[in-house]
Order: structure tokens, then sequence, then C-alpha cells
């Protein structure tokens, strides 16, 4: 999402920063942490800080539901509520969407002539066996579980991006349907159902708890976090009392920050994937609730500043893109280059993952001038109201 709106319609440039410190943390996490194949005690380290970036699509969530929650609630008694919403968000998503997709089809036929019978075409391409169909209808998820099979790593990242289209078809009806005042205690009770979900699942069902990992009603909680900050920013009460009380704010970011370090220390690696899920990405949500309220509320303490840093927020703005294509580019350039997967086996492999960082900030940047920016400004042409009476 490129657009970052306060409830006066103002841009907030701290929230580009955000999602800027959101994709870092997940390209970490996929170019070195998960890449580290040795047993010395520098690629321990490497893997064991894995769950600091898995964390980053809970900031992404958390981010999400902040954004899209805050324009639905500001647009809720709009002329053109629901038409404008969907034709910009298909603007928004479509585009590198389906170029990513187009890019593995021809990828795909191009080079199976030469490398169908190599390790790396066979990972970044076939493995896996999801239909490709479901893919074009964002029901990956809802496949995987039919079919027991998962997309292979060109397509892997959607699991995310298709929770967030789910996400976004039932909440503009949802918000359009309920009363302002009751927004909150609506997302709350959900993200209270959500752990007793999971114990039910694991506890009588271990199967389906397995399976339902990637459904949206495992991982709505960040997403409806997010929900519930852009209700209390667009309260003068609530926003009144995180000025008033920047300190106290800071200190409950600091206890979340101390709590997640142990969060991770302890669950991210356990077998018990409940303790995991319950303890880890609830926290994580909270914990990323707080970095973001105090981004925008305390406009020059120290993390809205970091996340005004102009580089972060250029990342920021081209994101989504990055996410996309980040595990296809660095999987394409290691198998062309050094012949194997993107897991590091040697020095030149380091080397490979720089190359295809700045193969896909170039790529990312290059998408965004050319077509993914005039793409949404003609998307932004739908506007919510008529235009004699508001603006977008």
């Amino acid at each position: 999402m490129n657009s970052t709106v306060s409830q006066k319609g103002g841009r907030i440039p701290e929230l580009d920063g955000i999602r800027g410190l959101a994709i870092s943390l997940v390209v970490y996490e996929h170019f070195v942490p998960q890449s580290m194949t040795g047993t010395g005690p520098v690629a321990s380290f490497w893997r064991g800080t894995a769950a600091l970036g898995i964390s980053g699509v809970d900031l992404f969530f958390v981010l999400s539901g902040f954004l899209i929650g805050g324009i639905l609630m500001d647009q809720r008694n709009s002329e053109h509520y629901f038409k404008s919403f969907y034709v910009r968000r298909a603007c928004r998503i479509l585009p590198p969407y389906l170029l990513v997709l187009a890019g593995y089809i021809l990828f795909k036929m191009v080079l199976a002539a030469s490398y169908s019978s190599t390790e790396w075409y066979y990972k970044l391409f076939v493995e896996g066996g999801l239909p490709f169909w479901a893919n074009l209808f964002f029901v990956q998820n809802y496949a995987q579980i039919i079919t027991q099979h998962f997309n292979p790593e060109w397509l892997s990242v959607n699991w995310t991006l298709v929770l967030e289209e789910q996400f976004y078809l039932v909440l503009p009806l949802t918000l359009w349907l309920l009363r302002p005042a009751t927004v909150a205690k609506a997302c709350l009770a959900l993200i209270f159902l959500h752990p007793a979900l999971e114990f039910f699942l694991c506890l009588y069902h271990p199967a389906a708890y397995v399976a339902a990992a990637g459904m949206l009603s495992q991982r709505a909680d960040a997403l409806l976090v997010g929900v519930i900050c852009a209700y209390l920013f667009r309260q003068h009460r609530a926003q009144t009392w995180m000025e008033q009380n920047v300190s106290q704010l800071k200190v409950i970011f600091i206890v979340l920050l101390a709590g997640d370090v142990w969060v991770e220390a302890v669950y991210a690696r356990t077998a018990f994937e409940y303790e995991r899920t319950l303890f880890f990405n609830v926290w994580n949500a909270v914990f990323y609730a707080s970095l973001l309220l105090l981004a925008v509320t305390d406009r020059n303490g120290m993390v809205a500043r970091l996340m005004r840093w102009a580089p972060l927020r250029k990342l920021g703005i081209i994101s989504y893109t990055v996410y996309l294509i980040h595990l296809p580019i660095n999987g394409l350039l290691h198998g062309l280059i050094s012949g194997r997967t993107r897991f590091y086996q040697d020095t030149s492999d380091v080397f490979v993952t720089l190359l295809a960082v700045a193969v896909v900030l170039l790529f990312a940047a290059a998408s965004w001038c050319f077509m993914e920016k005039p793409v949404v400004n003609w998307g932004h042409s739908f506007l919510y109201k008529d235009k004699k009476n508001a603006a977008s």
C-alpha cells in the first residue's frame, strides 16, 4: 500500500518507514538465517535470529490492518464506499502480482530444457505441487488443505498475500455494518477467540490444526490488532491520552520488546507449535502495535525519527514488489550462476546473494516508477465521494 493517511487526510511518513522495516526483516530471514546450512557458531547465530525475520510478517499484518481499517472507517458513509475501495485495492495489488505469476510461467518454460533435472530448478518451480490456478484466485490456503500440496519457492510468499486479500473481502462489509463504537469490541472478541480455537484444534483435531495454520481464522489476530489501532487513532480521547502519556507508551513498548526477545528465545524453535503460535504471533502483533502507535503519536521521538529515515521510507514505498520477487530472483540467480539452490555452501554464495539484493531493489524501483505508481494514480481517480463533496 502506498498511501498512508490519517483521519485528517494527511500523509504519515513514518508508516512508509515501518513498511521498510517490515520488508527488511522478511528479506533478512529469507536471505540469511534460513540460508545458513553450516554447523559453526556463526551459522548457528544467524539461524537463531530467524524468528526476528519471521516477525516481519506480523508487522506487515498490523500495518495493513491499521491502514485499511482506517481508510474504511474514514469512508464508511461515502457514496462509493465499496466500489472505490475494491478498484483501488485491485490497482495496488494485481499488477505486480500478475507480473510475478507471468514470470513464473515464462521462466519455468524457458529453463525447463536445460535445467529441469537440477535441484534448484525443482525447488524454485516444481516442489510442492500446488495447482497454479489456486494462485490466480487467491485460494492457495484452501487448495493446500484440500490437496495437501504447497507452492514452489517462486510462489511461496503468496501465503501472506492471500490472507490479506481474504481479509479485504470481509473487513469492508463488517465495518460498514458495525457501529463505530463496536468495532474495537468486536475485534477484541475475535482476538480472544483465536487462542481458544487454536487450543481446541490442537487438542482434538491436531491434523486440522496444522492444516489450518495458513487460514485467516488462525492468522487474523495481527490484522485485527491493526484495526484496533486505527480505531484508537481516530478517537480523540485515546489519541489525547497517548500524546500526553508518551513516557508510559515508551515503557509499554520496552516491556513488550523485552517480552518479544524472551518469547523468541523460548518458543521460536519449539516443537510444540501451539505455544509458538499463541505466544509468539500474538505477542509480536501487540509489540508491533505499540511501535506503530509510538511512531504516529510521538512524532519527535527516536522511533518516529528512525521511521522517517529516507532510505527506510524509500524501501517501504517499493516493499510490496520487493516482497513478491526477493525469493524468485535470489533462487534464480543462485541457480543460473552457482548451479545450486540459494542455501549457502561457500563464500561465493554470499556475493550472489548481494547481487540478488541489488537486482531486487532495482527491479522493484523500476516497477514502482513505470508500472505501479501510474496504475495506483489511475485507481485514485475512483473517488469515495463525488468530486464536489470531498477528496479521495
